[in-house]
């Protein structure tokens, strides 16, 4: 049964450029505004789990493209976006080594980064495909099964306060305070949520990913330090980080 529920950053004033003041928009109309949404987001949440500044550039590849947007419409919502000036592209790429990049243009900045719902019932469909798909593709590994569940049952303990104050405190950039909202908010509201699947449902999720050195990537490895020494797990139980700097010996051993 189709939901309304997944959430995606945005360019405030970006339904406006495309369509104006209409309050109900057609059903290709969503479908559109639903993939450049995607594409916003997926440059925005890039940023923020990377802890990358919001002019950063960030690779797409156009496999990616193709699997959220569609082979025949992603060439053209990308240059729809470049044209209302939302993203610049940086042409400088290699088929063989690296992807195209995008990032947003200073006017997106300026604008400021609002968070929204998906409403096109053609794109969730498809969307929540892809997200069944990835789902069942990561708790096949036992390492990933075990730290999406785990993750799920994180829940934020201290006041939003907690964090505000000491970003304050180091004259927080906006890429800073734009990242700390994000994960703040995502795991206030799973604290109420604990399906693993559930965190799937946010922008700032990926999927968990193993370095050629062995390091494992995922989103709780990616939370901002005030706010995972503010955390704890669904009893109550303090979490707890190693620092294994310059560790090689001690694992060796």
């Amino acid at each position: 049964m189709w939901r309304n529920f997944y959430k995606t950053y945005t360019i405030t004033g970006l339904r406006e450029a495309f369509f104006g003041a209409r309050i109900k928009l057609t059903s290709k109309e969503e479908f559109k505004l639903d993939k450049m949404n995607w594409v916003l987001n997926h440059i925005i949440s890039s940023l923020i789990y990377q802890d990358l500044p919001l002019d950063h550039f960030v690779n797409i590849h156009s496999r990616t493209l193709r699997k959220y947007i569609g082979s025949r419409d992603y060439h053209q919502i990308m240059k729809e976006l470049e044209a209302n000036n939302f993203i610049v592209a940086n042409n400088k790429y290699s088929s063989n080594s690296f992807s195209k990049s995008y990032s947003l243009t200073p006017i997106s900045i300026e604008s400021g980064i609002v968070e929204t719902k998906y409403a096109s019932k053609k794109f969730i469909k498809s969307f929540e495909r892809i997200i069944d798909d990835d789902y069942k593709s990561i708790v096949k590994n036992t390492l990933y099964r075990k730290i999406m569940f785990n993750t799920s049952k994180l829940m934020v303990y201290e006041l939003a306060l907690h964090y505000q104050l000491y970003l304050m405190e180091i004259e927080a950039s906006l890429a800073q305070t734009v990242r700390y909202d994000s994960f703040y908010e995502t795991f206030d509201a799973l604290s109420v949520n604990i399906s693993p699947k559930a965190i799937m449902n946010y922008p700032i999720f990926f999927k968990p990913s193993l370095s050629v050195y062995g390091r494992v990537y995922h989103i709780a490895a990616s939370i901002p330090k005030m706010i995972r020494a503010s955390m704890r797990t669904m009893d109550n139980e303090l979490i707890w980080e190693v620092d294994m700097t310059s560790a090689q010996l001690s694992l060796l051993m």
